[in-house]
């Protein structure tokens, strides 16, 4: 019987639980690929074959990505570091004329996510009537206007605008505050936090994510919704864009950004919403959302990533089915 082709995960980290899930599908663990930068992480333990590869910033990244997917074929590509999200958009052709699909929704869509005062700005209304965005400001002066006119009120959370996770987060709590933690921020924010793309101008690398910010608008300034019910979203899509199911869980207990404890949540209404947000995406694979719902049950965007999450582990448990779906189709 001929062996499937292989399934290829970037930056595979500790996505263990995603590895198993596919392995699954699959009735085999040969056909599941990993790399990472550490031969020691977790996911390379766990997926068939694994590869040592640079970081997305190594001016190599780019080549041996390509030579890796040109030697071994992969059927699907599913990068899993937000930022490499961002690196490997812009090699979509060279990736996909291989005959590998990139998992990936269309440039716009991924920047809209990853630029969070973009997200707030350029919030699709007609087709997200469900969801809000959290407001945010990048200038201290104006967030303390919007305090003044009673459009926010303290305490604050100060992020990087393209951050991950919960990494540099800060809540502040009174006007001094903000403005000297706000600029000791952009002074200290690593230099990577600072791009949008890391393209060496290699041939397969040139793409429309490139963007970089100056450090005095790289921080995010959101009001700070509390108390709220997290939300977490798996919107699970076909190839072409399609939304085929969608997974809700209530985020119980966090730990360094990720879920460590959820229970599932099955309400219609929250279906719809993860239908509207799939369908604005039009991505292929998992939308990765965080939803916070208020005191007066508005459901608030926090985050969007197009890539699986740590949290799908809890929709798998719950009964999704979303590997062979795509193994099937």
């Amino acid at each position: 019987m001929k062996s499937p082709r292989p399934i290829l995960f970037t930056a595979g980290g500790s996505h263990t639980p995603l590895i198993d899930a596919f392995a699954r599908a699959l009735g085999q663990r040969s056909s599941i690929y990993a790399t990472d930068l550490r031969a020691d992480a977790p996911a390379m333990k766990a997926a068939g074959r694994t590869f040592l590869l640079p970081s997305y910033t190594d001016p190599n990244y780019s080549e041996r990505l390509i030579d890796l997917i040109s030697s071994h074929r992969p059927s699907m590509l599913f990068p899993l570091h937000d930022y490499e999200l961002l690196r490997q958009i812009s090699m979509r052709k060279a990736i996909e004329d291989l005959g590998t699909r990139l998992m990936l929704p269309e440039p716009q869509r991924l920047i809209w996510c990853h630029d969070k005062h973009r997200m707030a700005s350029e919030w699709p209304t007609d087709h997200l009537p469900s969801l809000r965005p959290i407001p945010g400001w990048v200038d201290p002066h104006e967030a303390l206007e919007a305090v003044a006119r009673g459009q926010c009120h303290f305490p604050l959370l100060l992020k990087p605008r393209l951050g991950s996770a919960s990494l540099y987060m800060q809540r502040v709590d009174a006007p001094d505050a903000l403005l000297n933690i706000h600029q000791s921020m952009a002074e200290h924010l690593p230099d990577e936090l600072l791009h949008l793309n890391y393209a060496d101008q290699t041939p397969v690398d040139r793409g429309p994510c490139s963007m970089r910010l100056n450090r005095h608008e790289s921080i995010l300034i959101q009001p700070y919704l509390h108390p709220a019910i997290e939300l977490g979203f798996d919107v699970l899509s076909d190839l072409d864009g399609n939304v085929v199911d969608v997974w809700v869980k209530q985020k119980l207990e966090m730990r360094q950004g990720r879920t460590h404890r959820a229970l599932p949540v099955c309400r219609p209404g929250l279906m719809n919403v993860g239908v509207e947000l799939g369908q604005w995406m039009r991505h292929p694979g998992n939308l990765d959302a965080d939803v916070l719902s208020d005191q007066q049950g508005t459901l608030w965007l926090a985050d969007a990533n197009p890539r699986f999450g740590g949290g799908y582990r809890f929709s798998d448990r719950f009964g999704a089915r979303y590997p062979e779906y795509l193994i099937s189709h």
